[in-house]
């Protein structure tokens, strides 16, 4: 008698433990799965739709240099994503003491919270009067560059 390869799956060892059974989510339930996701998600389409218009139109920024800054803020975030990213998979930034109680990545979300909100609200002033383009190509550069990054610290350790 010869003895045959076991099939796959009939070792003991390769059975999974049922799955539990699927019941319908209700609508409160979907709506608390997605809030977390509603700041970053208002804060870009809001930025999609009218930051463009803002710079050069409220801000009389070139249309050129309105382009540049925020292209330099999305050449950051390439950059800024996988730091992060990696620094919050790490989960050494924060305490042992902080680590063990809210985890590697709650910290993130809540120390980025505020400046996340800050820098997304000094988008839309206007700090210097038209005439000064290279200071308003400067300033909505820097703020371009330190949302994007607080951006990435709030919404990457979410995902």
């Amino acid at each position: 008698m010869t003895d045959s390869p076991p099939e796959v799956g009939d070792s003991p060892s390769n059975k999974l433990p049922p799955s539990p059974p699927i019941g319908k989510i209700n609508f409160a339930t979907k709506l608390a799965y997605g809030a977390g996701d509603m700041g970053a998600a208002i804060t870009a389409i809001l930025l999609l739709s009218y930051l463009s218009p803002f710079l050069t139109d409220v801000a009389h920024l070139s249309p050129g240099l309105a382009g540049q800054s925020q292209l330099v803020g999305k050449f950051w975030d390439a950059i800024n994503d996988p730091m992060v990213g990696v620094l919050s998979d790490r989960g050494q930034i924060f305490s042992d003491k902080i680590r063990k109680r809210w985890g590697r990545r709650y910290p993130w979300m809540l120390w980025g919270a505020i400046p996340f909100g800050l820098f997304f609200a000094l988008q839309w002033i206007v700090p210097f009067p038209a005439t000064n383009q290279l200071g308003l190509f400067a300033f909505y550069t820097l703020i371009s560059i330190l949302f994007n990054t607080f951006f990435t610290v709030v919404n990457l350790p979410y995902t």
